[in-house]
């Protein structure tokens, strides 16, 4: 997958993990912050959160709100 077939899927609307990923992994490096500092925040592993951003599972409901909260990302 190219990177503007990964830009398209991330704007879809898509729910699959890979596209909620793609997602995550725009907002943390939008915010300028490394996965190992997402993980400290929400006192998860940065495997957790690089096991997100690949694609390998579903982001838990509180990594969703925590950067909603700290960092305006909808």
């Amino acid at each position: 997958m190219n990177f503007k077939d990964k830009e398209r899927l991330a704007l879809s609307g898509d729910h699959s993990k890979e596209a909620a990923g793609l997602r995550l992994r725009a907002a943390r490096k939008a915010m300028r912050l490394s996965q190992e500092q997402v993980g400290v925040a929400i006192d998860r592993a940065d495997t957790t959160i690089i096991a997100i951003e690949k694609g390998r599972q579903l982001p838990s409901w509180g990594l969703m709100i925590w950067f909603k909260q700290n960092h305006r990302v909808s």
